[in-house]
């Protein structure tokens, strides 16, 4: 500005000047100028060119540009322009991790007591570079959260997750129209997000519109940690069939070290490895291996010991819900001898897919006397042992048909099969002839205490007289003898189908037992004869049929140009009641969800169906809750939703996994139980990982085109190159006009007069 005061001009309190032009002509007025000018020098030149002094030529033609330039000078309208003008500050974004790993502790004090301190020791730093640029402060977890350079000191690692990726991309879009220098990152690089798989893979490229420059924070070396990552399983699993579960684990700071990883169901333990942890090996990888024994959703915990150390601990167990259901029906079919309905029922089972069949014959009695060594039978002898005691409970449904078991089976082993249906929730079937029931010699056994009927004593208690099975009220409706799902179709089904030929003679009903199918007019304690009854003890289930002419359904409907189907609707419908097919329970509790968040309200459904199996109303329903840590919430506030269905909500507010039972009565009446599990997660997921990732830091600085610092480098001051503001606010303007001034039209004509003088004198036209 002392240039300009030189020659008499006031810039008194401008700082900055420019050349300005203040016309307003268009661009396309200034196009045809230009061409205008052009064409005007081009022909001066070619005008010029015969004269044969080229200093004359030239200083014509010097005379002309002047007066071109003169002219333009005119119409553009060129001023010097002094501006009042202050420097705008440039963007500085500074970014802390907030994430739940950034609490964890490392060298006596947590990694964000770390960052904390970093500040306060660089005040002066940080006072130097406000001068310059204005400093933006955010914190970060999942998502950014403005704060202030003196809020710093009251931040709080209690993010649930990092997502470098996602907190760089909402800074590029926050800056998008602004002028940013570059961003400082603070972080422990503990990264869930998408940035840290594609660093992984070698594919990471940040795009960034300025210099990161990250700082680490964490302590890689003496870092010690053994975290369960990830349990890989199906979502469902087979009863009674291996299943595989893979627990992806890592070992920080472990060296040469046997670390037992166990695999336990409500509390017990199923497996049990050895990790062996190697040199310089970080991430291991081990299967489990079981049978799942049990129906429903069943909960297991995976966790490893925790040691001296260990930078955290709650990594150490995972807890995940498996689903176990049914791939095959597993069917043990003992028959007494050949005979035709043996022959139906065998049929029957091997045709079903959903079946896997093991049936024995009995073709010969131990008194039966034969002239050849038993070695040389072709017929094997009758596993009993075996049977019915190791394998016994991989089967789901035992079935006697016209079977005795005085010659083949120890008594001992009627209470194995008591057992196996009370106990271990198993199903069985006893199928009439005359070697069933007391004729069979099962009254006064194990066997008695668990048929739907009771036994009167003696033998030969068998009718062979033909008769029409009828239904009882409750058997128009119970699934094993709904042939159609109308009752009125059903009973005109059953009053179509064959007569019967002979039936058991069985003494009463038990209590508690539930009668389909009776003899039309013969009479057992004061009632029609129980032909076909069901029944459910302990936690199974079984059924009787006294009868072993069940066949006719078959053969004769398909002698008479029917069909079998209901035959095997019959039978198929028995099978799935007595496994308690989970579509057939008279009571079903349920959420929507399996897992829910914190806060997230849950909404429950209890659907309850009468012993008809038609849905009950108004019932007296009884639901329990059982928390993660073993209390137990009793609901009251249950509302009735369409028929049948009772609908609860419950908020949960303990992390872990809940157990809801319900139970339904009618009257007098019990209908039955059931029960669901579902999970509320809290858990942070990054804290399952806690190693700080020098790696992924460096990536972003180098991708950014910054650099990357430890925490406790002490000059990283003089290697931040932070872009320099060039961007200026004018606050007062003032302009010199150069182009309206005696000299500039003074010097217009003289350049004029001067060429018409020495063009006279030259003796130039």
């Amino acid at each position: 500005m002392e240039f300009f005061n030189l020659f008499g001009i006031d810039t008194a309190g401008f700082n900055r000047w420019q050349l300005t032009f203040l016309g307003s002509l268009s661009l396309w007025v200034c196009l045809v100028l230009v061409v205008l000018g052009a064409s005007y020098l081009l022909h001066s030149w070619r005008g010029l060119k015969p004269i044969e002094s080229r200093r004359r030529g030239r200083f014509l033609l010097a005379s002309r540009v002047l007066f071109l330039f003169l002219l333009i000078l005119i119409i553009f309208q060129p001023a010097l322009e002094f501006q009042k003008a202050s420097r705008i500050k440039n963007k500085v974004a500074i970014l802390i991790d907030t994430s739940g790993s950034m609490g964890l502790r490392e060298a006596g004090s947590a990694r964000i007591v770390r960052v904390k301190e970093f500040f306060q020791k660089n005040q002066g730093y940080f006072d130097r570079l406000e001068k310059d640029f204005d400093l933006d402060f955010f914190g970060f977890s999942l998502d950014l959260q403005p704060t202030r350079r003196e809020l710093i000191k009251e931040l709080e690692a209690v993010g649930r997750g990092t997502d470098l990726g996602k907190a760089l991309q909402g800074l590029k879009i926050k800056y998008e129209d602004k002028l940013l220098s570059g961003a400082l990152l603070f972080s422990d690089g503990a990264d869930q997000g998408e940035l840290k798989v594609l660093t992984d893979e070698g594919r990471s490229t940040v795009d960034f519109p300025a210099p990161i420059y990250a700082f680490g924070v964490g302590e890689p070396e003496g870092f010690k940690d053994i975290a369960l990552r990830e349990v890989l399983y199906d979502d469902f699993g087979f009863i009674k069939t291996p299943l595989e579960v893979e627990v992806k684990l890592s070992s920080i700071g472990y060296h040469s070290k046997n670390i037992p990883i166990t695999l336990k169901r409500e509390g017990r333990v199923i497996l049990s490895q050895v990790l062996e942890v190697k040199e310089g090996q970080r991430d291991y990888s081990l299967k489990f291996k079981f049978v799942p024994e049990e129906l429903g959703k069943l909960i297991y915990r995976v966790s490893a010991p925790v040691y001296s150390g260990e930078a955290i601990t709650t990594n150490n167990e995972k807890t995940f819900i498996l689903k176990v259901i049914r791939d095959k029906i597993r069917v043990l079919h003992i028959a007494g001898h050949p005979s035709w309905d043996v022959r139906f029922v065998r049929r029957m089972l091997k045709s079903d897919p959903n079946i896997d069949l093991i049936s024995f014959f009995i073709l010969r009695t131990p008194a039966d006397l034969v002239s050849v060594p038993q070695r040389e039978l072709s017929l094997i002898p009758f596993p009993t042992h075996e049977l019915f005691t190791k394998e016994l409970k991989s089967f789901d449904l035992l079935i006697f048909q016209n079977f005795g078991y005085r010659p083949y089976v120890n008594f001992r082993y009627l209470r194995n099969i008591q057992s196996f249906v009370v106990n271990q929730g198993g199903a069985f079937m006893m199928i009439g002839g005359e070697s069933s029931f007391s004729s069979g010699g099962y009254d006064n056994t194990p066997i008695e205490e668990i048929l739907p009927v009771d036994l009167p004593g003696g033998r030969e208690l068998v009718s062979e007289h033909a008769f029409l099975m009828k239904l009882t009220p409750e058997g128009l409706t119970h699934p094993i003898t709904s042939l159609d799902f109308d009752p009125r179709k059903n009973r005109a089904i059953w009053e179509e189908l064959p007569r019967l030929s002979g039936w058991n003679v069985v003494l009463r009903v038990k209590p508690g037992a539930t009668v389909l199918g009776e003899h039309p007019f013969e009479r057992a304690s004061r009632e029609n004869l129980p032909i076909l009854a069901v029944q459910d003890v302990g936690k199974g289930r079984t059924l009787a049929l006294a009868t072993d002419s069940s066949w006719h359904w078959n053969f004769i409907n398909v002698g008479k140009g029917g069909s079998n189907r209901h035959y095997l609707r019959f039978w198929a419908n028995a099978i799935r009641w007595l496994i308690r097919d989970p579509e057939l329970k008279l009571i079903e509790v349920s959420t929507e969800k399996a897992k829910y968040a914190q806060g997230e309200e849950v909404k429950g459904k209890v659907r309850v169906l009468g012993k008809d199996y038609r849905p009950a109303g108004n019932v007296l329903l009884k639901v329990e809750v059982e928390t993660p840590s073993s209390g137990k919430i009793h609901l009251d506030e249950i509302r009735e939703g369409e028929k049948g269905e009772y609908l609860f909500t419950l908020s949960p507010e303990e992390e872990g996994f809940y157990r809801i039972r319900a139970e339904a009565r009618k009257g007098d009446e019990y209908l039955g139980e059931d029960e669901t599990i579902f999970s509320r997660e809290t858990a942070n997921p990054e804290l399952e990982d806690v190693l700080m990732r020098e790696e992924l830091l460096k990536a972003i600085a180098k991708d950014s085109g910054g650099k990357y610092f430890p925490l406790s480098s002490e000059d990283f001051d003089h290697q931040i190159k932070l872009k320099r503001p060039k961007v200026f606010k004018v606050t007062e303007r003032r302009h010199l006009h150069l182009w309206d001034r005696a000299p500039v039209f003074f010097l217009i004509v003289v350049s004029l007069c001067l060429e018409w003088w020495f063009r006279r004198r030259w003796g130039l036209s």
